[in-house]
């Protein structure tokens, strides 16, 4: 017997059952549900199997980052606040 890492029927049948609530009911698409219901299970089976790299995390952390506030770009380039004069203070 071949071990099966994809959703088995009676899966496929339960989430194909809720699709064809979610929209209303009504006959004449039950294939499209079943396919539906193939797909979003399959997908997750190999969502959970392989889960995608960390890159997320790290996109994420890079745009939480304020805009103009990146450290390297403005170390020696001479950039004061707008309130800031250069000099000595009173001068």
């Amino acid at each position: 017997m071949r071990e099966s890492k994809g959703p088995n029927r009676e899966q496929i049948e339960k989430r194909a059952h809720e699709l064809f609530l979610e929209r209303g009911g009504g006959d004449g698409l039950d294939t499209e549900d079943w396919l539906a219901a193939e797909r979003e299970l399959t997908e997750g089976a190999a969502l959970k199997a392989n889960p995608p790299v960390n890159s997320t995390w790290a996109e994420k952390k890079s745009q939480q980052q304020a805009p103009g506030v990146d450290g390297e770009a403005q170390i020696g380039e001479g950039r004061l606040p707008p309130n800031q004069k250069s000099g000595a203070a009173g001068a």
